[in-house]
Order: structure tokens, then sequence, then C-alpha cells
């Protein structure tokens, strides 16, 4: 966002549908125009709002009014997408998709996007890849904490002063945002994220990756450990192991560890940690090696690749993989032998495997990572049903 003397439109979107928590959107809003009120710059924005949002009414908004900033207050359902009105006032979700969709009509003058709303990172994720900025939520947040981030944020951004603040505008906010919460005295400081349009060209390197389910939920304690682990120096493999002490799930499949292991691998900030590739390679009990060795090794650029051994593979992908920043994740191991035949890491490459069997791990030499059954409480005033 640039920061000369141009008015500033700020189009605030919000809903609260029937059979939805009961939200603060008046307060919020009421807040936010207070803070905008007081501030110095206050000529410099103009703030509208609408109310009880339908999906047609987005679009009418933002014809109308050619905001540069999107506001959204309400609920979120994770990749279901976020929770609008129809026409009788009952839920209508509408998807990352649809709305990235909308606001790419209006990249030239929509300049950042705020979602705030519970697990609106998921669509942060895809609204990003048009707007120069998109903020979002990687877990439930409370009432409270959405409001005291979006007053902070928009105090900042109209106070904001290049001769004093090094970050952008909108940089400056975030920062001032998150420190809002802490200051307010409630928890999910670290819940609002902040997503920056990068070159599109860098981030096309999925390789064999699927796609997350549909009604997927984020699970952001053991995502960002993962990241932590994966985004690390060592060049050891990090594993995701379906082992658990809770009863009826140990050892047992369908726990999550791949869609975990999806999560991780679409990750903005792992894609661009690895920017030679995320390769995805699915075992499961009785994998066809060398047609897989194969595979990988024509995705790495040798097409001619055709292995009769074993070694031979390995010994050609170590190749391949030598000058590379690659994150590889190979999915439902089931003997540690076939772990091995992919064990081809360069210096600037991780691994990342997915298992229910823990001896796998101590025999790889690698870190573990216990992944549990969701039992998160989803009692949050911005996560839609209560």
């Amino acid at each position: 966002m640039n920061s000369n003397s141009t008015v500033k439109k700020i189009l605030v979107l919000a809903a609260n549908p029937k059979q939805t928590g009961r939200l603060r959107l008046d307060e919020e809003v009421r807040d936010i125009k207070e803070g905008l009120r007081l501030a110095q710059k206050r000529d410099q924005f103009l703030i509208e709002q609408e109310w009880a949002v339908r999906p047609r009414d987005i679009r009418r908004a933002i014809l109308n009014y050619r905001p540069n900033i999107i506001h959204f207050s309400g609920h979120g359902s994770g990749a279901n997408g976020l929770y609008f009105e129809d026409e009788t006032g009952n839920p209508q979700l509408v998807t990352g998709e649809a709305l990235a969709g909308l606001f790419e009509q209006f990249a030239k003058q929509i300049e950042c996007v705020l979602l705030n709303a519970c697990y609106a990172q998921m669509q942060a994720d895809v609204i990003v890849q048009h707007i120069d900025y998109v903020i979002g939520m990687n877990d439930s947040i409370d009432d409270k904490a959405a409001i005291e981030f979006a007053v902070g944020f928009y105090d900042a951004l109209a106070a904001h002063n290049p001769e004093y603040d090094q970050a952008t505008p909108v940089e400056f906010a975030f920062a001032i945002a998150r420190n809002a919460i802490a200051l307010a005295g409630v928890s999910g400081e670290s819940i609002p994220v902040l997503k920056k349009k990068t070159n599109l060209a860098t981030l096309d390197n999925l390789i064999n990756v699927p796609d997350l389910p549909l009604h997927f939920l984020p699970r952001p304690e053991h995502l960002e450990t993962l990241k932590q682990e994966v985004l690390g120096n060592t060049n050891k493999p990090v594993v995701i192991t379906g082992m658990s002490r809770r009863v009826g799930v140990q050892g047992m499949g369908g726990i999550g560890k791949t869609v975990l292991a999806t999560a991780l691998a679409r990750d903005e900030e792992v894609r661009q940690a690895f920017s030679d590739g995320v390769l995805w390679v699915t075992l499961g009990q009785t994998p066809q090696l060398l047609s897989l060795q194969t595979e990988l090794a024509k995705v790495l650029g040798d097409s001619q690749a055709v292995f009769t051994e074993i070694g031979l593979g390995k010994t050609r992908l170590r190749e391949l993989l030598a000058e590379k920043a690659c994150l590889l994740i190979l999915d439902d191991i089931w003997q540690r032998e076939h772990a091995e035949a992919f064990d081809v890491l360069g210096e600037r490459c991780q691994m990342l495997i997915t298992t229910r069997d823990a001896a796998i791990i101590t025999d790889l030499g690698a870190k573990g990572h216990e992944l549990k059954i969701l039992s998160k409480d989803l009692k949050c005033r911005r996560c839609g049903y209560q």
C-alpha cells in the first residue's frame, strides 16, 4: 500500500447469519470509525459498511464504493469458506476461490483485504495470489481479540509515518494490531497472519501434492511445529506419526497425517523456502519402488530415466537433488526399506514422511512428531455454529 495523500476507501462487509454465534460487529465498526475520526490523517480515510451481507452484496458494494481496503467481519469455516447470509438470513458459505475470483477483477485498486473470522487464513492463501496484502486468522479467535486487532490495525494505519516507521503501512499496522491483543490482556496475539503477494511463478512448484479436503480445518499448533523443523538447518527427515496414547487411535489410519502434510506442502512460506519444488510420493503397503524412483527422476529433469535396481535409482536421484532446494514428502510409509529407497537428500533438501509405525522413525534416525486426535474446543465467537 502506498503512503501518498490519496483518500483510502475502506469497505466493511459484516455478516452474522441466523444459527451462528452472536458477534459484536456493531461495536467493532463503531470503534474503528472512532479511531479513524481521532487520527491526524482522518481526512485520508473514508469508511463504508454493509450489514447482513449476501453473496451478491459483495459484488455490488465493491462496484459502488471501489474500495482500497476490504474488511470482512463474521464467521469462518476453514476450507469451506466464510459465512455470509442467504435471502432468509441463514448461513451461506462463500469459498476463498470465489472471493479471489471477484477481487482479482479489482486488483488494481484493492490493496489490502482483512478477514476477521476464524480460520480465514485458508481464504487468505487464495486471495493473496491477486491482492498485495491479505490478513487472515490461523485458528479460532475470540470476539474480544478480533475487535482489539481490528481497532489497533486501523489506528496504526491512519497514524503511519514513513519518516519514523520503516515498515510499509500495512505491515506496520499489522504489527501494532497484534500487539493490541496482548495489551488488552486477551489471548490470540499469534492468530492473525499477514500474507503478501509474491511472484506466482516462484510458487508454481507443487509436484503431485494432493488438494486439501473440502472440510479441512487447520491445526496450527502442529503445522507451526512442523514448519520450524522443516525450515531449520538440519537435514534430518521430520516424521508425522499417528501413534497416540489415546484409546482407539494408536497405530490406526485416518488420524490426519496426510492432510497435515498436505497443509504443510501448500504453506506459502514452505513453498518459498523450497523453490525447486515440493515433491510428493505416496507409497502405501506395496509400493512399486522402481517405478516411483523413475517418475521422480523424470520430474527432476531426467526424461530418459529408467531404473532396474534400487541402488542405481538412489544414485541418480541423489545427483539430481544435489544442487536443488526441495522438500520431499513420502506419504504412508509401512517399511523402513521403502523410505530408504528415497534417502537421497541434497544439502538444501528436507524430507517429511508419514507413517503409522513409530519404529520406522527410530530406525531412520528422524525426529518424530506425534499427531493426536483433534479435540480442540471450537466454542469461539467467530467460528460459526455454536
